[in-house]
């Protein structure tokens, strides 16, 4: 099923604008834009050097700390084509800013880039492919779709499903995309999709979600609103909660 998310509709207004989530996504896109000027994205000597490399990683001896541990901090800027780094992005766009209202500004810094290496991690671990470098900011959003599922599970999402844009409550978006994470990991295939990654982001962003969030933030709170409220509007919604 072609299940695509295109917006959300905010049930608070935000108690600041989310620049770390629109750093964050310019930041990927010039990486990107940069290697494509370069000569492309297809450089597998630079994704080895500055992706996940399991191999690499977690290896004994050899090397040093800037080969063995700040990949994991790198891959998550890299991407490998538009759709890649489309997709990763749009999801981003869409959830990341109310994760960075629920827990601040500086601690969503910490909150994605602790996702984005558990979710390394937990692909190193897994891997059925240690010698290939893991790129793309997947895993460290992954996490930032397990928090929005932890406090805003009833949040009206706009999903494009084949060609018609419906509403669906976030809950039920956000379970049918980690239950296919699963599902792949459990029927592994000869793609390239690092599905261990998806899986480690999403138990990262459950878990740090609940205690980085901000006093009053409540989890799995369905909070819902009555009409949709555009992201740059200065209006606050009305709101009504339902327990």
């Amino acid at each position: 099923m072609v299940l695509i998310p295109l917006s959300d509709d905010a049930p608070t207004a935000r108690a600041a604008p989310p620049i770390v989530t629109y750093a964050i996504v310019a930041l990927n896109i010039l990486v990107f834009v940069w290697r494509l000027s370069v000569g492309g994205t297809a450089d597998i000597p630079f994704e080895r050097r500055w992706g996940v490399v399991p191999d690499i990683v977690f290896a004994s001896q050899g090397g040093d700390a800037l080969q063995h541990f700040f990949p994991l901090l790198t891959y998550m800027f890299l991407h490998g084509g538009f759709a890649h780094i489309f997709g990763n992005m749009l999801f981003l766009w869409i959830f990341g800013d109310n994760i960075e209202d629920a827990v601040g500004h500086a601690r969503f810094v910490l909150f994605y880039l602790a996702c984005g290496v558990v979710a390394a991690l937990v692909y190193c671990q897994f891997s059925s492919m240690p010698d290939e470098p893991l790129i793309g900011a997947s895993g460290a959003i992954a996490g930032v779709m397990a928090a929005y599922l932890m406090i805003r599970p009833c949040a009206h999402v706009r999903v494009l499903v084949f060609i018609r844009v419906v509403p669906v409550r976030a809950m039920w978006v956000i379970l049918m995309w980690s239950a296919l994470q699963v599902w792949h990991v459990l029927t592994p295939d000869a793609g390239n999709t690092a599905w261990w990654a998806h899986i480690g982001g999403l138990a990262a962003g459950a878990a740090l979600i609940v205690v980085l969030r901000r006093p009053g933030v409540r989890l799995l709170d369905c909070v819902e609103q009555t009409t949709f409220v555009s992201p740059w509007s200065d209006a606050r919604p009305f709101n009504r909660i339902r327990r």
